[in-house]
């Protein structure tokens, strides 16, 4: 993993520990963008990105925003050059297959979806459990 990856990743981490409330330095808002930039246009830098992600911090916050975020995003916008490492990646790790669990379809074509669906584990996902632990339907 290159320097800038690594900051990206830390920086990441970061925010999503902080339950979205610190504030957007410099420093964070780049990184935050630059992820963005990256699953549109160097699919490769953002794959590993979310590997490396993931590997540091499989936490329930980092999970929830990186699959709803650069993951789902990457595959909309690149499903069809990334799903087959999508597949291996979920075959070998079962922490990438879990976090699948927490992609939505979004604008992905049907048949990026319904193999994304096909290795993805949604267990905790998609539950009371999970909407209890997220606060859904409360104040």
């Amino acid at each position: 993993m290159n320097d800038e990856l690594a900051t990206l990743r830390d920086a990441w981490i970061a925010y999503q520990h902080s339950g979205h409330s610190a504030p957007l330095d410099d420093a964070t808002f780049h990184a935050l963008d630059r992820i963005y930039d990256l699953t549109r246009e160097e699919p490769d830098s953002c794959w590993e990105l979310i590997l490396e992600i993931l590997a540091a911090d499989d936490s329930v916050a980092v999970q929830e925003t990186l699959s709803a975020g650069p993951l789902e995003d990457l595959l909309v916008e690149h499903g069809d050059a990334i799903i087959a490492r999508v597949e291996q990646e979920s075959a070998r790790n079962p922490h990438f297959r879990s976090l699948l669990g927490g992609v939505w379809k979004n604008a992905m074509s049907d048949k990026i979806w319904s193999r994304v669906c096909a290795v993805r584990d949604l267990s905790g996902w998609d539950t009371e459990e999970w909407e209890e632990r997220n606060n859904f339907g409360h104040e």
